[in-house]
């Protein structure tokens, strides 16, 4: 049987520090990759900047700011997923199929409502204090 740290072709993941210094590597490395290959997950990653830089500087309190961010990387993380999704999918055919453009349909779906839930968010928090500040 297969120990849960061994890579299928035998080698071992590592432990400790050494395990973590090579999953922070990983992921840099996709967070590279969607930088340099999919534009709309440059495109949320600046709208979202823009809205870190807001959170930081709203008058909230720390919860609320902590949600604010948390709604920002939310969106991106559902981004990388559907990126990820939609390129396993590619891998596997790039023929016309239901049953892949069903998945890829979700996907996309799925970033989109990610993106709705942020709004939300952002709109109850921030809802209150435009009110305040324009009355």
């Amino acid at each position: 049987m297969q120990d849960e740290h061994d890579k299928p072709n035998g080698k071992r993941h590592g432990s400790g520090m050494g395990r973590m210094s090579k999953a922070l590597a990983v992921s840099l490395s996709g967070v590279r990759e969607a930088l340099r290959c999919e534009a709309a997950f440059r495109q949320e990653l600046a709208i979202g900047a823009v809205f870190a830089v807001a959170a930081l500087m709203l008058e909230v309190t720390p919860a609320e700011r902590g949600v604010l961010l948390a709604s920002i990387f939310i969106v991106l993380i559902v981004e990388l997923l559907n990126t990820a999704l939609e390129v396993t999918l590619d891998r596997i055919t790039l023929e016309e199929d239901p049953s892949v453009r069903k998945a890829k349909d979700m996907g996309s779906a799925a970033v989109f409502l990610s993106i709705v839930a942020a709004g939300v968010v952002w709109i109850c928090i921030t809802g209150p204090l435009v009110y305040r500040a324009l009355s």
